[in-house]
């Protein structure tokens, strides 16, 4: 496992971060875990661990500075682009053509900038490079439905959604809209292929339906015991390791079943 075609990917949220912002100290001694394994990787002596999250840039580089900025890769907004957090280097997927480039950075902007003004609950997450992200606001007083939330922001952009040209999806605690052909499947192919990472000898970590595309490319795959219903099914299909612990725990206890000799 230490070639360097081979890869340790691993979803952000719910697996590297609690959803519900819960932490005990055994996640901080397994995130010291992996930031360990990471400068071992660095000098050719683990395989090199990277995210592949729909976070965007931003976020995902200050995850990778806590962990000691991993020297490879990541994929970010669900596919829509590579990301070294290392040396800066950013790349679209190819399937970013300039026609979806003006579809959200112009037309679908302004329309969820009109919803927005309606739902006060919610709020426009800024950083993305092509996809939208809509967050709940926290300190908003009350339940806000985000499936409610999601088929409102649906039905706005019913024209692009018939169309395939977009897709809106309910995230734990927020809504997203990214290209219809894009996922982290085909961002997780796009990077095998570049740099010739060998998926059925590379190890895959998530935890929500978002995640399943890309955990299919891969033949060794885990969860956390926080993933979703959907989620362990496939782990449960494809002979993987469902972890009996959550997040940043759960990702440690699944590189160590897939890796019995890591301390």
């Amino acid at each position: 496992m230490t070639e360097t075609n081979n890869r340790i990917f691993v979803d952000i949220d719910g697996c590297l971060l609690s959803q519900d912002a819960n932490v005990c100290l055994s996640d901080y001694q397994s995130l010291f875990w992996l930031a360990q394994k990471i400068q071992k990787a660095k000098i050719g002596m683990f395989p090199k661990i990277t995210f592949c999250s729909g976070r965007n840039r931003n976020c995902v580089e200050m995850i990778a500075c806590l962990l000691g900025l991993p020297d490879c890769f990541s994929v970010i907004e669900n596919g829509i682009a590579l990301f070294n957090p290392l040396t800066k280097e950013l790349i679209l997927s190819p399937d970013i053509t300039p026609r979806i480039k003006r579809l959200f950075l112009r037309t679908l902007r302004k329309r969820v900038a009109r919803i927005l003004k309606n739902h006060p609950g919610m709020s426009l997450c800024y950083g993305n490079l092509v996809g939208i992200s809509i967050e709940r606001i926290r300190s908003v007083e009350g339940p806000l439905d985000l499936d409610q939330m999601r088929k409102v922001i649906r039905g706005e952009l019913n024209y692009f959604v018939k169309r395939r040209m977009l897709r809106v999806i309910r995230l734990y605690n927020s809504i997203s809209v990214f290209p219809a052909n894009i996922n982290k499947g085909t961002g997780l192919e796009f990077l095998a292929e570049r740099e010739g990472i060998d998926l059925k000898r590379s190890i895959g970590i998530g935890d929500a339906k978002e995640d399943i595309p890309f955990l299919r490319k891969l033949r060794l795959i885990g969860c956390p015991v926080n993933a979703s219903l959907k989620c362990k099914e496939l782990v449960r299909e494809k002979r993987g390791r469902i972890s009996p612990f959550a997040n940043t725990q759960g990702v440690v206890d699944i590189i160590k079943y897939f890796m019995p000799q890591e301390d």
